[in-house]
């Protein structure tokens, strides 16, 4: 009989911190509806708090206990980064702060959970100490509440708009068009509509169980430039509503 070193059967029940990692919505043809996730190379942390500013309420009634209330509630996401020598995501971001222009981050973890928001960023530092390595740190605030996926298999799950606005667009080439994805929170997608007619099933498909509908690039690219209204129907939840791809040439 050969010997044989046992290995542990037990089921792994913590998340490690090096497996919460960030990414960058950046890359060719990326767009709020169809990312593209670039990995922030060199990353020591990613950590998230959620706040909410206190209101006082307290009062001659209170009985003498301070009385406190939730306001506001905002997320912020710290970075620290070790900076590579022609740092593609490093440049990127430094160009958005510089141009004050909001970035798409999701913070994706190991278990299959993520938290993607538009972010500002507040603060882009770097350190370069003689004894270490080069790093850059920042803050970003976010923009509206967060949206949160569960069940995920890889960061390329994540896809669709951040926002459940009523009205949402996007903007697409016809040269190079890209199937464009919508994504809901709530209640289940059925169908499409175009100037009040149905559009064939054939150019489009629903996915996750009536949560996403995937307009195809091939009948995108057919239609006119300019903007195209459709009407996405729901049962359940928010019901239908507009969304717009303005398409260029």
């Amino acid at each position: 009989m050969s010997k044989v070193r046992p290995t542990r059967s037990a089921t792994e029940d913590k998340l490690r911190g090096k497996d919460v990692l960030a990414y960058l919505n950046y890359g060719e043809s990326a767009t709020e509806a169809v990312p593209v996730w670039l990995l922030l190379g060199g990353q020591r942390n990613a950590d998230m708090s959620r706040t909410a500013d206190s209101i006082d309420a307290s009062n001659k009634s209170s009985g003498g206990w301070g009385e406190t209330y939730p306001g506001i509630r905002n997320t912020e996401l710290s970075v620290e980064c070790i900076q590579g020598k022609n740092d593609e995501g490093y440049e990127v971001l430094k160009d958005a702060f510089n141009k004050g222009e909001a970035v798409d981050i999701c913070r994706y973890a190991a278990d299959g959970t993520a938290v993607r928001n538009w972010y500002h960023i507040t603060d882009l530092s770097d350190a370069t100490p003689h004894d270490d390595m080069v790093t850059y740190t920042m803050k970003l605030a976010g923009v509206g509440k967060p949206k949160e996926y569960s069940g995920l298999t890889s960061i390329n799950d994540v896809t669709g708009l951040i926002s459940s606005n009523s009205q949402s667009r996007v903007t697409i080439s016809k040269a190079a068009a890209a199937d464009v994805v919508v994504t809901i929170e709530s209640g289940t997608i059925t169908g499409l509509k175009k100037g009040g007619s149905s559009v064939s099933s054939s150019n489009y498909s629903i996915a996750a169980g009536g949560k996403s509908i995937v307009i195809g690039s091939s009948y995108l690219a057919s239609l006119s430039a300019g903007e195209a209204e459709f009407e996405i129907q729901v049962t359940g939840g928010r019901g239908n509503f507009e969304y717009t791809v303005t398409i260029t040439a």
